[in-house]
């Protein structure tokens, strides 16, 4: 989802995703159509209010009618008003990944660190108004 959302610019918001084991859950009475015997979880995705359910074997996700569009909306907003320093530290933590490995394979892995570099340079160009400036003149020549 994160992968696919705004040409893949959502790559790097791993956190949501990778917090559905820590949240509260109910059981649910639909079973996984991946896993077949595990009864999905319902858990809230992140911290909005959309509530999904959840395979905790195999960690596919089971979304409703409108959900996919929620939680993309969910995450761009998020992406919005995050400060640049906590982009920083999520493209440090992404390029760890590339590194150490992380739960999605290695090109995938390299696919979020560069969004969340991506991300990152954004950031710092509008947080800086000369920056910003200068570069908006560059894309003119």
């Amino acid at each position: 989802m994160k992968n696919k959302v705004e040409h893949g610019s959502l790559r790097w918001l791993n956190d949501e995703i990778e917090n559905l084991e820590k949240t509260s859950v109910v059981t649910t009475k639909r079973f996984c159509v991946k896993c077949k015997t595990v009864k999905m979880i319902s858990v809230i995705f992140g911290e909005s209010s959309i509530l999904i359910d959840w395979c905790p074997k195999c960690h596919g996700m089971w979304l409703d009618r409108g959900e996919f569009e929620s939680i993309s909306a969910y995450l761009a907003n998020e992406r919005a008003h995050m400060h640049p320093k906590e982009i920083e530290e999520q493209a440090a933590k992404d390029i760890k990944r590339v590194i150490s490995g992380g739960p999605e394979n290695r090109f995938d892995e390299l696919r979020d660190a560069e969004a969340a570099i991506s991300a990152m340079i954004n950031a710092t160009i509008f947080e800086h108004p000369k920056l910003f400036n200068f570069c908006m003149d560059l894309a003119h020549f």
